[in-house]
C-alpha cells in the first residue's frame, strides 16, 4: 500500500499593513504555525490614502518576518484577493477579526469567494 502524498497547506494573508501593528503580527504568527507556507501580501488601492508609501510596508513586513523561513512578503493590485489567491496557487486566505461588525463582513466575504472558488478555504 502506497502512502498518500499530503498537501502542502498554503496560506495568504492580505491587508494594506498601514501601518504594521502587533495585531498583524500575531495574524503572521498564526499563520506561521497553520500554513507550509504563507504569502503576506500587502494589497494596493488606487482609490485609498496610505501613510505609509509602498516601498516602506513591504521593506517593515520583510524585515518583521525574516526570522520565518516560510513566509514571502509581495504586493498586488487590480485584483480581488480570491484571483490573487488562485494566481499564487494559495490553498487559505488567512482574516483577521476584531469586532463582530468585522466577523458579519467577513462572512460575507467568504460566502462570495467560495462561490468564485470554493477549493481556496477563509480562515478567521
Amino acid at each position: 500500500m502506497r502512502a498518500q502524498k499530503r498537501q502542502q497547506k498554503s496560506g495568504v494573508y492580505a491587508g494594506s499593513f498601514d501601518p504594521l501593528t502587533v495585531g498583524h503580527l500575531w495574524m503572521i504568527e498564526q499563520g506561521v504555525r497553520l500554513f507550509d507556507r504563507l504569502t503576506v501580501a500587502v494589497g494596493v488601492n488606487p482609490d485609498k490614502k496610505y501613510s505609509f508609501p509602498i516601498e516602506d510596508r513591504l521593506n517593515m513586513l520583510q524585515e518583521t518576518t525574516r526570522q520565518f523561513p516560510n513566509v514571502s512578503v509581495t504586493s498586488f493590485s487590480n485584483r480581488y484577493l480570491i484571483h490573487y489567491a488562485q494566481h499564487i496557487g494559495a490553498t487559505h486566505i488567512l482574516r483577521g477579526i476584531r469586532t463582530e461588525s468585522d466577523y458579519e463582513f467577513e462572512r460575507t466575504m467568504r460566502n462570495i469567494n467560495g462561490d468564485l472558488d470554493s477549493a481556496i478555504c477563509t480562515v478567521f
